[in-house]
């Protein structure tokens, strides 16, 4: 190997660059009839070749871009299982696969691509003769061979070289092929640095990734590229060797009529890693044909860079340029990107201090880097002050229907099958007239989001579907509302959601995102209902509640047990499924405090079956309640109704619901959580609380009443009730309630289930039952005898001080403690 190469200085590798002689060496095509027939029957249906390719690859176990071939999958099972090709009603897919590509599964990869690409055998002569010679001059551990031929890659693979290939298509056939991991797709970009790339441009999209590539090159680049590529992109080009360093040294014209049947002139590029382009002189040579060898023409032609960057690039014109010592050429037409792919020509000129401008659009190159023009001139509206007053105007200009059509057809053809290839701003743009049809689509949100140097707007849209969408968004939504936010995401989903209906994607990558944001907003919503939201009931109210359920018009045996629905819901902490899933076995007296406590261990779910808790989280929701007195009493008067009533024993009734009805079969039946709810519900609608509506805004409006029966009412006026007229603590509070404690102390350390805890709570707990009996004069909520005696029993206690006076101690068995002093009399 030359090591000359890795030097910093690189004259040596020129001294003999004059009279270099190169073997047209012609490398056998195979063409057998199979990959023939193959071809023609692709080129007949006018499906691109590119596709056959695709479709090998796939047949070889190799996953697609968009996820993999469904049908591939189908296909293979039933291939294994009968041995056969499946037959009748095929589709084209079926036909392609089995009567063509099935055929060329074991064609080695070069050579089904070489059979593709090349239409002759000349086709191979500058690759095997000229290239492959420039290639093997360089040191193959530090080379990065750019877009080889099979010829190259066949000649050279006995070497260490890189070589960096189109996609993983060619990189995962040619490395199994070859058995080494030395191929790179390019597409995805290549982080190891090089001391040299050589290669063969073949359109803008190659130039492109050669330019990036260009960051990781130490010494020198070696292109070919044909001159109608090189046209179109050269400025682009030469600024991307200027950025990173490099300087032009060689220039090498070669006119491929020497070995092609249809002959395109090419030029090769030598370029070195130091000084300046604009302060370089530039050696041109041309290339002859003597007695079937090729050989550099030892006349040379010094040209200057600023010919480089406007000049045409043949022999002819370089002769007239280096004669004439000066350039003569039209003025170049400027360029407005309107996205990464789409790109407007435009010259301008200036006359009485008013500038105007002309725009026309030439296609997209094909892949021989051709292009022509398309669209028919554009000036009307194109006068402008300033770059930014133009760049409104030309954009304006895209959005015209009839530009569009032509521009959206063009790209479409150009990239008919990578469409996820593109910029999600060509995306967008080739499919805004679908995207006008659908509702609420607003075109505003995308103007705004992909104006000027959008970065969202040109990133290819394989890119954005694999990467983490939420970041790539985060700029672009930075500074607006939730609302705002909103509408973006939206906008884009309905975008993503087209790209899927056509297959360009898999899935959509805003789904996720825009449900996150509804969830978000909707939590939001009910956080402010909830802020708002009437939460619990003052003890006037819950008296004429309790009174106008007491006063209802119904039976007394209904009545008696609706009135125990509504004092167990109101004065206890069971949610309705909890409280229908108790059975009289859960009521106990406890024998050394004497009052009621109850057993919380099951739930009835919504196909109205009891369920124990019995998850590893649920078992903590088993607890022991006391028992308020006025819902005793209740309690037990339902008991003994039912126990007259049916003619059951106290055994008998242990295992029936509380809550129920039927008591003569069986299995009586519980009463339905419907039931209860209307119960519940009508008792708080006797009080006739004023109405006071609010409605929230957003896509899902919710309208709510304020002052009325919203989720569960009864719990979070039992949880304030609790804290502030029974003075619970925070533990008891979320103990009674089923919750989790959020205190070390309560958690670890308390034994709620403990008999004086227990009492402690039901003690605090008639302090409510006693403001319900006593803030409404002249109506008693007890009506019963033995409620009136349990209220106003108290125990008396005497003591007498040193200093004489005798203080009186009263408790009341509901938790009232009061304390009377009475001097003593003198005798």
């Amino acid at each position: 190997m030359d090591e000359r190469f890795l030097g910093d200085n690189m004259e040596g590798i020129w001294k003999d660059f004059p009279g270099k002689e190169f073997d047209l060496k012609k490398r056998k095509i195979v063409f057998t009839g199979k990959v023939k027939d193959a071809i023609d029957y692709f080129d007949a249906l006018r499906i691109a070749r590119e596709r056959l390719f695709h479709m090998y690859c796939e047949l070889q176990g190799y996953p697609d871009l968009s996820g993999g071939n469904v049908f591939r999958k189908v296909w293979y099972a039933k291939k294994n299982a009968s041995g056969i090709p499946v037959i009748g009603g095929k589709s084209i897919d079926e036909t392609l696969y089995e009567d063509y590509v099935w055929r060329i599964r074991d064609v080695p990869a070069t050579d089904l691509v070489a059979t593709l690409l090349y239409k002759s055998n000349n086709t191979s002569a500058f690759e095997c003769g000229f290239f492959v010679k420039e290639i093997l001059q360089l040191t193959a551990d530090h080379t990065l061979v750019f877009n080889p031929s099979p010829f190259v890659i066949s000649d050279t693979i006995e070497f260490n070289y890189k070589y960096a290939v189109p996609d993983m298509y060619y990189t995962k056939v040619y490395n199994d092929q070859f058995k080494c991991n030395r191929f790179i797709g390019y597409q995805d970009g290549i982080d190891n640095p090089f001391d040299s790339i050589i290669g063969t441009i073949y359109s803008q999209y190659d130039s492109d990734c050669f330019r990036e590539l260009l960051n990781n090159v130490k010494v020198s680049a070696i292109f070919c590229i044909p001159v109608t590529v090189f046209c179109e992109v050269r400025e682009e080009l030469l600024a991307g060797l200027d950025q990173n360093g490099f300087v032009i040294d060689k220039l090498l014209v070669l006119d491929t009529a020497l070995f092609e049947a249809n002959p395109k002139k090419r030029i090769i590029i030598y370029s070195k890693k130091s000084g300046s382009i604009n302060d370089e002189m530039v050696s041109a040579f041309s290339m002859r044909l003597i007695d079937g060898r090729m050989i550099i023409d030892e006349k040379s032609y010094q040209l200057t860079a600023e010919y480089i960057a406007v000049g045409k690039m043949t022999i002819k014109d370089i002769e007239a340029a280096t004669n004439k010592r000066q350039v003569i050429c039209r003025k170049k037409p400027l360029e407005y990107n309107f996205s990464k792919e789409i790109k407007l020509q435009y010259k301008f000129t200036e006359r009485n201090g008013v500038k105007a401008a002309i725009a026309s659009y030439k296609s997209y190159p094909d892949e021989h880097g051709k292009s022509k023009k398309i669209l028919s001139d554009r000036e009307k509206g194109l006068r402008f002050k300033s770059d930014m007053d133009l760049r409104l105007r030309l954009e304006r200009v895209m959005l015209e229907d009839e530009v569009a059509d032509i521009v959206s057809k063009d790209i479409r053809k150009a990239f008919a099958d990578r469409l996820y290839e593109l910029s999600i701003k060509s995306l967008w743009y080739i499919n805004r007239k679908k995207m006008s049809n659908m509702d609420s689509y607003n075109e505003e949100i995308f103007r705004e989001a992909f104006s000027g140097e959008s970065a969202i707007g040109n990133m290819k849209c394989i890119d954005f579907v694999k990467g983490d969408t939420a970041l790539y968004l985060e700029k672009l939504l930075t500074g607006k509302t939730t609302l705002e936010k909103a509408d973006y995401i939206k906008q884009f989903h309905k975008l993503f959601s087209m790209l899927v209906q056509q297959k360009v994607i898999m899935f959509n990558p805003m789904t996720n995102m825009l449900k996150e944001l509804y969830n978000r907003m909707e939590d939001e919503q009910y956080e402010v209902r909830n802020a708002l939201t009437k939460k619990n009931l003052l003890i006037e109210e819950q008296i004429a509640m309790l009174k106008n359920t007491e006063c209802a018009h119904i039976k007394t045996e209904i009545r008696l047990l609706h009135m125990l629905i509504v004092y167990f819901r109101l004065l206890t902490p069971v949610p309705v499924r909890e409280m229908l899933a108790l059975n009289w076995s859960d009521l106990c007296i406890n024998d050394d405090y004497r009052f009621m406590q109850v057993s919380v261990t099951r739930l009835i779910e919504r196909d109205n079956k009891s369920t124990i808790y019995g998850t590893q989280n649920d078992w903590k929701r088993f607890r022991i309640i006391p028992i308020a007195p006025e819902v005793a009493v209740r309690l037990s008067k339902w008991k003994n109704i039912l126990l007259k009533k049916y003619g059951l024993t106290e055994e008998a009734l242990a295992n029936k619901p509380i809550f129920g009805e039927d008591y003569d079969r069986k299995e009586p039946k519980r009463l339905k959580y419907e039931t209860v709810n209307r119960i519940c519900r009508k008792a708080i609608d006797s009080i006739n609380i004023e109405e006071l509506e609010v409605t929230l805004p957003g896509d899902n409006e919710l309208i709510t009443d304020l002052n009325k029966y919203n989720s569960d009412l009864y719990l979070s006026n039992y949880k304030y009730h609790a804290n502030h007229t029974c003075k619970m603590t925070k533990g008891e509070i979320n103990y009674v309630m089923g919750n989790i404690a959020d205190d070390t102390f309560s958690k670890h350390y308390c034994d709620f289930t403990n008999d004086a805890i227990q009492y402690g709570i039901y003690r605090k707990l008639c302090r409510w039952s006693v403001m319900l009996s006593e803030r409404t004069p002249g109506f008693d909520i007890i009506d019963d005898e033995y409620s009136k005696q349990l209220i106003r029993k108290y125990d008396i206690t005497c003591k007498t001080d040193n200093s004489g006076k005798m203080n009186i101690y009263l408790y009341s068995q509901l938790g009232m403690d009061i304390q009377i002093m009475v001097k003593e009399k003198d005798e």
